[in-house]
């Protein structure tokens, strides 16, 4: 229930709603160097994120800028799209941080909702770019019919053009006809 308030907080933000959150109180005296164990939490989740989010970079790219047309007087960017993973990642750690679990433990909890929800996150995005496309927010974007055609490309193309070490020989190179749409895009 506290991770779904802090989604919803996240979209509220963008509306500009006031949103009460729990401000935390800080005691510098009880202020220590971080646990290995903790580190250890904290360089596997941002791992976690990092591979969701390149993942999943068409999908991203697109709710990034259909949202960014939404809202032409904010910056949407990963610290403001709720969809983004490391900001579901952060409600998901506040959602938790009550419950006191120990490093060992919480790093299970963080593969599991790795596993079950950063995995799975192309389905929410894919919905979610629709749902805009269905609005008629810039419904002629396309990104996701790129990467799917693309990766279709890439697996079915020989790699007859490559050298001894795996580089393509210089005069074999051919410009690839989709270089200035993806630089278009970006």
């Amino acid at each position: 229930m506290r991770f779904v308030t802090n989604m919803n907080h996240s979209f509220d933000e963008l509306l500009d709603k006031e949103i009460i959150k729990e401000e935390a109180v800080f005691d510098f005296e009880t202020l220590s160097l971080v646990k290995e164990e903790e580190l250890d939490v904290m360089v596997a989740l941002e791992g976690m994120v990092n591979y969701s989010r390149n993942d999943h970079l068409p999908s991203f790219i697109s709710f990034n800028t259909r949202l960014n047309s939404l809202f032409p007087r904010k910056r949407i960017d990963e610290s403001t799209n709720p969809l983004d993973p490391e900001q579901i990642a952060k409600n998901f750690q506040e959602a938790l941080r009550p419950m006191g679990l120990d490093a060992q433990n919480s790093l299970a909890v963080y593969r599991a909702f790795n596993k079950g929800v950063l995995r799975n996150l192309d389905q929410v995005l894919h919905e979610a770019n629709q749902l805009l496309i269905q609005s008629w927010v810039i419904p002629d974007l396309g990104m996701e019919r790129q990467k799917k055609s693309r990766t279709a490309n890439k697996r079915s193309a020989p790699r007859k053009n490559a050298a001894a070490f795996g580089t393509v020989k210089e005069e074999d190179f051919q410009e690839d006809g989709d270089q200035p749409e993806l630089f278009s895009i970006m």
